[in-house]
């Protein structure tokens, strides 16, 4: 009898102390959903992928999904999104149900037609989801003083921004949550919320590429322009 029980506390324990290893959010799993999932959720919706080239067009909440890529005969004018790597492409979707748990703003990014990361807006919903099915994370707190001057009277003060982080990590696919209380230079406050499931490893070689591919792209342009101006 006691060596049955014995074995019956160890798999109780098992039981409750076991979580599934992060790697996404419903159907949108880190290295693993193909790009084809957009047209699955424009037909949805009911609607196209609809394409967005300019900052100046950003209002995608009339979209059940969007593309948003580089303007290629304005780059100076792409949206602050938009990746300028040959093989990533962004999608924004407003609004998108998984589970019964509403996702927010959420954001995917596709390299070679595999998902690799995606980004949302934190709720309780999703908070509480997330340590559920993944247990308890690491958490990290960073807070520094910052100086700003009071719009209404112009009196100097001192503000403290803090930065609070829950993170998952299963090999290179780490899950973050973010939320970050910051002050402007009017000591207006402002707080941000939010969800980070990537490729930590693929992300940086996409944002290395991007950061190079944006700086040639504007150097080009640069260029075109001044020869342009050859007989000016």
């Amino acid at each position: 009898m006691r060596f049955y029980l014995y074995f019956l506390l160890i798999a109780l324990t098992r039981s409750v102390t076991s979580q599934d290893k992060v790697e996404g959010i419903g159907k949108f799993k880190i290295g693993k959903t193909p790009i084809s999932i957009t047209q699955e959720i424009a037909k949805e919706s009911g609607d196209s992928i609809h394409i967005l080239d300019e900052y100046l067009n950003m209002d995608t909440e009339k979209f059940g999904i969007a593309e948003i890529v580089v303007n290629k005969a304005y780059p100076d004018r792409s949206p602050e999104q938009a990746l300028f790597c040959p093989d990533v492409r962004i999608f924004q979707i407003p609004a998108y149900q998984v589970a019964g748990i509403e996702i927010k703003n959420l954001w995917l990014t596709f390299k070679g037609g595999i998902l690799i990361g995606l980004q949302c807006d934190n709720s309780t919903d999703i908070h509480e989801a997330l340590k559920l099915k993944y247990g308890p994370p690491v958490i990290k707190t960073v807070k520094k003083p910052i100086d700003c001057v009071y719009l209404s009277n112009g009196n100097k003060l001192q503000r403290e921004e803090s930065k609070y982080t829950s993170s998952w990590t299963n090999g290179k696919i780490v899950a973050t949550e973010t939320t970050h209380r910051f002050y402007d230079k009017n000591c207006v406050e402002d707080i941000t919320t939010l969800v980070f499931i990537r490729d930590l490893v693929v992300m940086n070689t996409v944002t290395q590429c991007d950061l190079t591919t944006r700086a040639k792209s504007l150097v080009r342009k640069r260029e075109a322009a001044k020869k342009a101006l050859s007989d000016f």
